[in-house]
């Protein structure tokens, strides 16, 4: 039953990481429906939440992630040294990992990664992009800069 479960909330996971990519891939879609329509109110709540802390409190989980990270391969290299672990656990070792690792990304989207997906500021403010030279930069860069 607890393997069925695993494997359901497996397959789940991997059917929202797949939702995400393909939702992500029109930056229209992102700027309209996630950028202007759900994170507005979702970034106002975390904020009312989080807003009081002084540090960012999502560096603090990618942080304590990567030392999760660390400390688990730490922990499995020494198994595989010692014997102690299967291939058949090894497995499911990895299994849960990949798990851990897709929910973490799809929390991460869910809650402000779908925005690296928007069209721009350029976009945004109906700015017209125009091609430069390398003389132009060079005329505009200070003294200081020049060789």
């Amino acid at each position: 039953m607890r393997n069925k479960r695993f494997y359901v909330l497996g397959g789940i996971l991997l059917l929202l990481v797949l939702f995400i990519k393909l939702y992500a891939a029109s930056s229209q879609r992102v700027e309209n429906g996630f950028s202007n329509g759900i994170y507005p109110p979702l970034a106002a709540f975390l904020r009312s939440l989080f807003g009081w802390m002084p540090f960012s409190l999502g560096d603090v989980l990618y942080g304590a992630f990567f030392l999760w990270v660390i400390w688990k391969l730490v922990i499995n290299i020494r198994a595989i040294f010692k014997k102690q672990v299967t291939w058949r656990g090894f497995g499911r070792g990895s299994l849960r990992t990949l798990a851990v690792i897709a929910s973490l990304y799809v929390l991460f989207n869910l809650l402000w990664g779908i925005n690296y997906n928007r069209q721009g500021i350029a976009s945004q403010l109906q700015l017209k992009m125009e091609k430069y030279s390398v003389e132009d930069l060079k005329n505009i860069m200070p003294l200081y800069w020049r060789r």
